[in-house]
């Protein structure tokens, strides 16, 4: 019987996989780099990725619960629906007559921005500093007015922390509240330097913008790997 043609000659298939195994083998530098540049040069535009939240309100905007939100924002502005909250904290001992004179200072300062629409806080509430300090004097013993003021200061808790509520002129969830709270955190111990105060950024943009720092600062290290 008459043997197939190929028989007898080797494979060309199976040389080149050699061969190709041996270029590898024998210049792994070349190999890598052709690899690591087109990857390297693919992922340029994730150093100007930037990440955020939708919470998506437009989904229920026809439901209760976004009716209640479109009403809200037409009367109060669209940063009412979630306001920032800002924590100030005398470091355990209760605030002063000079904390609240301090406050009345941040509150003036914090209605003076244009990114903020309105401002809530004790001396802002009052009617200045001299009223809430007495209120904060009087709250000790007056059970109805430590109730009033609660929530905007920890009466029971020995008035030690209070409230300041800001309502942004944007929607809580876009990029301009976020940047509002990179704002307020990098301006706040500057104003509040030497008076021992000490003040936290809370809320829903708050959180939105620590959640965007998480992705971005990990984002490199997920490429990398």
């Amino acid at each position: 019987a008459l043997a197939p043609p190929h028989w007898g000659r080797p494979p060309r298939w199976p040389r080149l996989g050699e061969r190709l195994t041996a270029f590898l083998l024998n210049r792994p530098l070349i190999v890598l780099v052709s690899v690591a540049v087109p990857l390297a040069a693919l992922s340029l535009f994730t150093l100007q990725l930037h990440t955020g939240l939708d919470y998506g309100l437009s989904t229920v905007q026809n439901r209760p619960a976004g009716r209640a939100d479109t009403a809200i924002a037409a009367a109060f502005g669209p940063g009412a629906i979630s306001p920032v909250q800002i924590i100030i904290s005398a470091g355990g001992a209760p605030l002063s007559g000079r904390d609240v004179q301090t406050l009345a200072k941040l509150d003036a300062r914090l209605r003076s921005d244009p990114q903020i629409g309105a401002v809530a806080s004790l001396p802002g509430l009052l009617g200045g500093a001299r009223p809430a300090e007495q209120a904060l004097a009087a709250a000790r013993t007056d059970r109805k007015l430590a109730a009033r003021l609660s929530p905007i200061v920890n009466v029971d808790g020995g008035s030690t922390l209070t409230v300041v509520t800001i309502t942004p002129r944007a929607s809580f969830d876009s990029a301009r509240a976020t940047q509002l709270v990179v704002h307020l955190r990098a301006e706040l111990p500057v104003v509040l330097r030497g008076s021992g105060l000490h003040a936290l950024v809370g809320g829903a943009s708050a959180a939105i913008a620590d959640f965007s720092h998480e992705i971005n600062a990990k984002t490199p290290l997920v490429l990398a790997l």
